[in-house]
């Protein structure tokens, strides 16, 4: 039986077939570096999603969700080949209405499709409850406990089990908010974090920091499993080039480390 290489193995598969296993992997040595353990929420581990869009149903008040799909970042469309730039979209009434951009709505509005199911009267349909936290963690502010329990009640006031579009919105255009007042802080987290993973005076995590990393952890990591995680961060760059900070950060708010 002939044997494959792992750079065949890599080349063969999509790198983003592997992506909620390997910000998973990534953020759980984020997590076990951290000072504050308990106050890092733990990110959700790889779900199991074959990919195929879910039978269309209208969605009534006794339903359930029992979808589990996939907790990645919403996928971005490629811009379309033309000579002339894209005319700048314009604000929606909602989008004014919560002083968020054409550009944040649009990525609010994907992922909601991702958890949403129809529902007469609603155009952008309804999303299950049990699924908020999951499509706030794909848009990269996941909410406190404090903060769920506080949403769901505005989300869900009469108890039916679902959120709108409107209002998942307007609790999404908070967190955004809140995370732009906050930058500061932020970015103090990030060079924090990201000096745990890089060597004094380098602008980058290298495969050598990682094992290093590994190692003070005492944990048994294949190098093969080092290496796409930086490939990972990096958008498939090579594994020399290593992960500068904005990459880092990155995958830390794909994965749910940073809120």
């Amino acid at each position: 039986m002939p044997t494959t290489t792992h750079e065949e193995r890599r080349s063969a598969a999509p790198l983003s077939s592997a992506r909620p296993r390997l910000a998973y992997s990534l953020a759980r040595v984020m997590i076990c570096l951290c000072d504050d353990f308990n106050s890092v929420p733990n990110p959700p581990g790889p779900a199991q999603y074959d990919g195929k869009p879910p039978e269309p149903f209208y969605y009534e008040k006794e339903a359930s969700s029992n979808r589990s799909p996939s907790l990645q970042p919403p996928k971005r469309r490629a811009p379309a080949a033309a000579s002339a730039p894209e005319p700048k979209a314009r604000q929606s009434k909602l989008a004014k209405e919560h002083n968020i951009t054409a550009a944040e709505e649009n990525e609010i509005r994907e992922a909601f499709a991702l958890f949403s199911h129809k529902k007469r009267g609603e155009k952008e349909g309804v999303i299950p409850i049990s699924d908020v936290r999951r499509a706030m963690i794909a848009l990269g502010i996941p909410p406190t406990p404090e903060e769920l329990e506080e949403f769901i009640s505005i989300l869900d006031d009469e108890q039916e089990g679902f959120a709108e579009y409107p209002s998942f919105v307007a609790i999404c255009a908070l967190k955004l908010h809140h995370r732009d007042k906050n930058s500061d802080t932020h970015a103090q987290e990030v060079e924090e974090a990201f000096a745990l993973f890089s060597r004094d005076g380098e602008d980058k995590i290298t495969l050598a920091t990682l094992k290093g990393v590994a190692k003070m952890l005492r944990e048994d990591v294949e190098e093969d499993l080092l290496r796409d995680m930086i490939l990972e961060a990096n958008g498939g760059k090579g594994v020399g080039r290593g992960v500068e900070k904005g990459e880092f950060e990155g995958i830390m708010r794909r994965a749910g480390v940073w809120r």
